[in-house]
């Protein structure tokens, strides 16, 4: 899928020209100046690699994004010590507990996010990864983000070197609602408390009680 890069920047609350800009450095900016077009996945790309720096409040359409998160993590589910060697065994792991949530099978499910992990890192610093396919499997209603923490922190092949002690599982029904989840993930962990919250392997509860009141702000 396409998208237009007037539809980015009503999605990221930003001007064309403010993400021209950002992006100068892409081998994708020719698209962008010639024809305003970008795929789901470059866009994706865009903000995992580089992860564009923009304040809260720039970032999402009020009404339509405002508390996604908070609703995403409470369908999802938190795994918390789970014994694996590596990112691909951890996926595996985890799949195992969350496709059965989504009454997808497992193995497609691992293998879907096991060729992204392969394609490019979903590390996006700090400990942190986003493991998600860009397969849309999940009905609308279904959104969905697993936080799993394995018993050691996990190399994930970040760009900072750090290994990952907190992944997020993303799981959306379209590519809008997978990319405001992911820039709003991405957004949340910026924040050094929500970082420290998350290094502690926090309960469900005591993740959802941050969200919502950090999602209140925005």
């Amino acid at each position: 899928m396409q998208v237009k890069l007037s539809d980015i920047s009503t999605l990221l609350g930003i001007t064309p020209k403010d993400i021209d800009e950002k992006c100068k450095s892409l081998k994708q900016h020719d698209l962008f100046v010639d024809e305003g077009l970008l795929s789901t996945g470059e866009i994706e790309d865009i903000l995992m690699d580089h992860q564009i720096g923009l304040d809260s409040s720039e970032l999402y359409e009020v009404g339509t994004s405002k508390f996604n998160l908070f609703r995403a993590l409470l369908k999802g589910i938190v795994l918390d010590r789970i014994h694996a060697n590596h990112q691909f065994e951890l996926i595996e792991i985890a799949t195992q507990h969350i496709a059965q949530m989504l009454d997808l099978d497992s193995k497609t499910l691992a293998l879907l996010l096991i060729e992204r992990e392969k394609m490019m890192s979903t590390a996006i610093g700090n400990g942190i990864a986003v493991p998600h396919t860009r397969d849309f499997l999940v009905p609308s209603h279904l959104d969905t983000v697993s936080l799993v923490h394995p018993l050691h922190p996990i190399n994930f092949d970040a760009l900072d070197k750090q290994p990952v002690h907190s992944c997020f599982f993303l799981f959306a029904s379209n590519p809008k609602n997978h990319l405001r989840l992911l820039a709003k993930i991405a957004s949340f962990c910026q924040v050094q408390e929500h970082r420290e919250l998350l290094a502690s392997a926090p309960t469900k509860r005591d993740l959802l009680i941050t969200v919502r009141k950090w999602e209140q702000t925005l």
